[in-house]
């Protein structure tokens, strides 16, 4: 994403949008597919700074019984959890003199949809690699929570083998439950992008006072995960062999990324009802609609939008096994080796 940090619209801002003095339309070159959000589930926090829950962490011991003698006691073991949320905001601000009337409602429009790519692109970002652990104003997102194929969570881990350094990407599997895996939100704040306009204000620079018209766009998030078994990923795809489906990305290696996916469905697919939503990069994402598109027998294929004719583009759903695959071009292809 190119980020312009320059701070207030200028005029040479106002220039480029303009042809003979009418306002354009830009061509949106840096957008992006993000569609995490299509079937997230989402609930307020239950707390003024984060989700607090409790999991439960031993079940109680049960003894066979011997006639005329006592049973042991027991009893479980619980533990509290939280997870925190984060706010990833922008902020617009455009001299009072520069514009006026109608330029200033089109300067603000024009703003407010970059002030949103951007926004979605930081939360999408944030969702996969957010590190609460090491940034305070974050929460923890996929890749941290998965980030070895030795840890405790290891088993909801598909690993392809991939070895060259900084040429990995991921596929991200969750299954959303109540008490299983959601997204939440500050309290107060609802799901998704927000914009507000906060009208003129006054501001200060190095020469004095300046009066403003100012917006705001942001969204509040977390990613809360009650049960980690609705959490998987496929790392170690190596990009090369995914594009070109060799090695082991051919479709005869037991280390692609169907075998990897199979391999998630048969751990989360017994957790609950309920679809395992996969999260594909861009490399991944295609190389999934050419194995749909040239053979059905992976249980590949896709799914017609409810009322939609066959063959509309956009109108179709990428499945696996019933399952949706949603594209995020957030999903880095220069991932680290993970070990």
């Amino acid at each position: 994403m190119a980020v312009n940090g320059n701070g207030y619209v200028n005029f040479v801002d106002q220039a480029t949008t303009k042809v003979k003095g009418q306002f354009v339309k830009p061509a949106e070159l840096l957008a992006q597919r993000n569609d995490w959000m299509k079937y997230a589930r989402w609930q307020e926090s239950n707390l003024d700074t984060c989700e607090e829950f409790v999991i439960r962490t031993s079940l109680p011991d049960a003894y066979f019984v011997t006639v005329g003698k006592g049973v042991p006691i027991s009893k479980s073991t619980s533990a509290k959890i939280q997870e925190g949320w984060a706010i990833i905001e922008q902020s617009t601000e455009i001299p009072r003199h520069l514009v006026r009337g109608e330029a200033l409602a089109e300067t603000l429009m024009n703003e407010r949809m970059a002030s949103f790519e951007s926004v979605a692109q930081k939360a999408a970002q944030a969702v996969v690699y957010a590190n609460g652990s090491l940034n305070d104003d974050q929460f923890n997102g996929w890749a941290v929570r998965m980030a070895t194929l030795t840890g405790g969570n290891a088993k909801q881990m598909f690993s392809c083998g991939g070895a060259m350094a900084n040429a990995q990407t991921s596929i991200y599997a969750v299954k959303y439950m109540e008490r299983g895996a959601y997204f939440i939100t500050p309290p107060g704040m609802t799901a998704g992008l927000s914009s507000e306009d906060m009208g003129l204000c006054r501001a200060t620079d190095a020469s004095g006072v300046l009066d403003v018209y100012r917006q705001v766009v942001n969204m509040g998030l977390g990613f809360a995960l009650q049960d980690w078994r609705c959490l998987g990923r496929i790392c170690n795809i190596d990009v090369a062999q995914l594009n070109a489906l060799s090695g082991n990305q051919a479709p005869t290696s037991f280390l692609n990324i169907i075998h990897g996916m199979l391999y998630l469905i048969s751990r989360m697919g017994r957790l609950g009802s309920g679809p395992i939503v996969f999260h594909a990069g861009q490399a991944s994402f295609s190389a999934l609609v050419r194995l749909a598109t040239e053979k059905s027998v992976n249980g590949l294929g896709y799914i017609e939008a409810s009322g939609a004719q066959f063959g509309t583009p956009g109108s179709q759903q990428l499945t696996f096994h019933g399952n949706p695959i949603v594209l995020m071009d957030q999903i880095l292809e220069t991932e680290a080796v993970v070990s």
